[in-house]
């Protein structure tokens, strides 16, 4: 039997390999050899289009957080928007109303945290993204190792005052953080409305 027969069977039938007792065992090996190539870059196209397709989600979403942020600044407020996702459904959005309530927890993923809870009568958001339009402080980064929060996605960086700052460790184990998502976009609103307080004064 020549190579070209036994990689076929191989292909057809991987885990009889070993019965192949008639092909020489450089021919199994090549056979092994390329199924495995084979393989690897399927596993990759799939990673591939996989990491591109949620990097087309992760805009997406974001576009729905800055939009909240937006309506904060119709109302003078600083810019920060906000949306809770799960099972590709927006189940709560929210935006900066600190000035507006006079209170100073009254950031935007506060009120989505809460929002979300009441939509899944439920206080684990395990199962959930959020996308806030600037990184989170320490105080939300902490109301989300409560919720033990699944995923947090978030566009500008807070140099001051953002998670990445202090310690991860604020965060449940469990939540992966990912930033830079239309970061420019996010950043820009946060500087034209503090440009705009410096020029009225």
């Amino acid at each position: 039997m020549n190579a070209d027969r036994t990689k076929k069977q191989h292909q057809e039938n991987p885990d009889q390999v070993a019965n192949y007792s008639h092909a020489t065992n450089l021919q199994i090996v090549e056979c092994v050899v390329e199924d495995r190539k084979i393989r690897s870059r399927k596993h990759f196209n799939a990673a591939y289009k996989g990491y591109f397709r949620r990097m087309e989600n992760d805009e997406r979403y974001m576009k729905e957080a800055l939009a909240e942020a937006r309506k904060a600044l119709a109302t003078d407020e600083v810019p920060i928007g906000c949306i809770v996702v799960w099972k590709e459904r927006i189940i709560a959005r929210a935006f900066n109303r600190t000035e507006q309530l006079k209170d100073f927890t009254a950031h935007a993923e506060m009120q989505a945290f809460t929002s979300a809870s009441e939509f899944l009568g439920n206080k684990y958001l395990n199962e959930c993204t959020l996308y806030v339009t600037l990184e989170p402080c320490v105080m939300c980064s902490g109301a989300a190792f409560w919720t033990q929060l699944g995923r947090i996605v978030y566009g500008a960086k807070d140099i001051k005052r953002g998670i990445s700052g202090f310690s991860n460790r604020i965060l449940h184990p469990s939540t992966e953080i990912i930033g830079g998502i239309l970061e420019t976009d996010c950043a820009e609103l946060l500087t034209h409305f503090f440009k705009q307080k410096r020029n009225k004064r």
